[in-house]
């Protein structure tokens, strides 16, 4: 079974922070994970992180090249070493309801688009996170 962690950028601190993303009264929060497991019992207040709305995301459950944790509203850059310079692109990781799954969204690169990731056409060990669509929206612009 797939964690449902999220990932929002904290209002107070300015610092990215990972758990569960709870809405509460028009507040966004995560409450921050304190084991491996996903559970602890010993939550305080402080363990609830405000965040804002706009940088919430979930976790596609993938890892990029260098092992970095890919979340919703990530940008990537996908190349294939076997094909230096030609396969190379750019795009926004987005959910589809469609296909209840995550997907890619060209921003630049080859004139084809990502596929999904049970797809023969890409994994995550080809995929780089170069930045987000919250703190880096110019990178949207290819």
């Amino acid at each position: 079974m797939r964690d449902r962690i999220a990932r929002g950028f904290s209002k107070g601190a300015n610092v990215w922070v990972s758990g569960y993303y709870v809405k509460c009264r028009g507040h966004h929060y995560i409450l921050q994970e304190w084991d491996d497991s996903g559970y602890d019992d010993r939550w305080e207040a402080s363990d609830w992180v405000e965040v804002e709305e706009k940088s919430v995301g979930d976790s596609t459950g993938l890892k990029d090249k260098n092992g970095k944790k890919i979340f919703e509203g990530d940008i990537v850059k996908k190349h294939d070493p076997q094909f230096p310079g030609y396969d190379e692109a750019t795009g926004q990781i987005i959910y589809c309801s469609e296909r209840m799954g995550f997907r890619i969204d060209l921003i630049s690169g080859d004139d084809w688009s990502f596929y999904y990731p049970d797809g023969s056409n890409w994994s995550a060990s080809q995929l780089k996170i170069i930045g987000n669509i919250f703190e880096y929206p110019e990178l949207l612009k290819g």
